[in-house]
């Protein structure tokens, strides 16, 4: 089987798979019940084999679990004992499926739709391409929301598969090497949600990986999940986890400069920020007064953590050393 990035209209997506191929759909959970309904059917139903499926919960309170196990009896549900935020979730399931001998995870929120042809292409654009770090597709719905009509015409308009080089894959649904991720250090878990997949991605293209997208559609229900409906917590994280990134991978410069942008955003009346990106509400969720609120949150909780967000970047940096010698001598994943 052979793989080019660009246009591959010949490949057969279902090809020849035996164990060492195995994958684990991780489908990471918090009070998302209604979601599941409509992702696990889609995740069921992937032209590809073996794989299997886990939900991991986040302590709902919804009845997520209950309504798992009992509707979905295929799927695996492991459930922790409180939030450990997207990245938590995601480690200790990536962490899981490495010891079970997975040779990939697809990681996903659970308020993402998955066209069956999902795995069996992003396999075989991993089997072809051993320096990809991460493969996404075509998400509908990353950063604004899409109708549902939009994927179902997307899905019935494929003509198919086609992968190219990217600098970002929609962290809401990716496949990857759990062996590689454990040893880039994982998802940096004080991020807890959003931005963790920039993270990621940063620490694996400084390795030397590259990140691919394919043409597979897939739909995110971008701003109707959980966070959707909090606002203001939502907006807590993406100001706080940009001046993380910036300090990671930034100076401190960018740091400042970013906070400022941010403050801009939130609290200037002669700034215009448009709210109809999920981004956007996110940079200015509420009147100048509770954003300014929130923004003193964020940074308080940002200078409580400095000490250890420079451990992690000089753990991170050294792992990332160490990959990119594991990369240099051929030995990938």
């Amino acid at each position: 089987m052979q793989v080019n990035i660009g246009k591959a209209p010949t490949i057969d997506l279902l090809g020849e798979h035996n164990q060492s191929d195995r994958v684990c759909v991780l489908v990471i959970n918090w009070n998302g019940k209604e979601h599941l309904r409509k992702s696990l059917p889609t995740i069921l139903r992937q032209e590809y084999s073996p794989y299997d499926v886990w939900v991991l919960d986040n302590a709902s309170t919804d009845g997520s679990t209950d309504m798992v196990k009992n509707d979905f009896p295929g799927v695996l549900v492991l459930r922790n004992e409180r939030n450990l935020g997207f990245t938590g979730a995601g480690n200790l399931g990536i962490l899981r499926a490495r010891a079970h001998g997975y040779a990939y995870v697809l990681v996903m929120a659970n308020d993402v739709v998955l066209d069956p042809r999902c795995l069996s292409g992003a396999v075989a654009a991993a089997r072809a391409n051993p320096t990809a770090g991460m493969i996404g597709f075509n998400m509908l719905g990353a950063i604004s929301t899409t109708p549902f009509i939009e994927y179902e015409n997307a899905v019935k308009n494929w003509a198919g598969l086609e992968i190219e080089e990217t600098k970002w894959v929609e962290g809401a649904a990716f496949l990857t090497s759990p062996a590689l991720i454990e040893r880039i250090g994982g998802y940096d878990e004080i991020l807890f949600m959003y931005g963790d997949e920039n993270d990621l991605e940063t620490r694996l293209t400084l390795a030397g990986y590259r990140l691919l997208k394919t043409n597979i559609p897939v739909w995110h229900d971008t701003g109707r999940n959980v966070m959707g409906d909090q606002k203001l917590r939502a907006a807590y994280y993406v100001f706080r986890n940009t001046m993380i990134l910036r300090t990671k991978h930034g100076s401190w410069r960018e740091v400042l400069l970013d906070t400022l942008g941010l403050v801009r955003c939130g609290c200037d009346p002669f700034i215009k920020v448009s709210t109809d990106s999920v981004l956007g509400r996110r940079q200015r969720p509420s009147n100048i007064l509770v954003n300014a609120l929130v923004i003193v949150t964020a940074l308080l909780s940002y200078g409580l953590n400095i000490r250890g967000i420079l451990r992690v970047r000089r753990d991170h940096r050294k792992l990332i050393e160490l990959e990119r010698r594991v990369l240099e001598r051929g030995q990938y994943h």
